[in-house]
């Protein structure tokens, strides 16, 4: 399955990759970069900094500084990863910042339960893109 994170709210989609990972599915995301997070800006971009600059100066645990590895650090926070079924589960998924040229855009699955469009109470956010950007990642 293909799915297009654009637009989408990033914990409601990693809930649901991560639900569809543990079925079995071979998931493969698209426009990670695109995703975004609920709440106050200066308060996400803060705490995503704080979780990579913790795993600079001590043995870990590293945190990634691009968007997709970002979007698949929150999945792997939604499994079971200590367990065989949740590390199995976790190779499935591929995350990727951009539409790759090998990837049909027809085949591309949307959840609009999870857009920014039908989240009528979220007013402030901010894109997995803005936060690399300002925190030194990798777009």
């Amino acid at each position: 399955m293909i799915i297009d994170a654009k637009n989408m709210v990033l914990g409601r989609l990693a809930t649901k990759i991560a639900k569809l990972a543990l079925l079995g599915e071979d998931i493969i995301v698209v426009n990670s970069g695109l995703a975004v997070i609920s709440g106050d800006r200066v308060y996400n971009i803060m705490n995503i900094k704080q979780k990579q600059d913790r795993g600079t100066h001590t043995k870990g645990p590293f945190y990634p500084r691009s968007s997709d590895r970002i979007l698949k650090r929150v999945v792997r926070g939604m499994l079971p990863f200590k367990s065989a079924r949740g590390r199995e589960a976790y190779k499935k998924i591929k995350c990727f910042s951009s539409l790759p040229e090998s990837i049909d855009q027809s085949k591309l699955t949307i959840f609009d339960e999870y857009s920014m469009k039908n989240s009528k109470g979220i007013k402030n956010y901010i894109s997995l893109n803005e936060i690399t950007k300002i925190n030194g990642g990798k777009k």
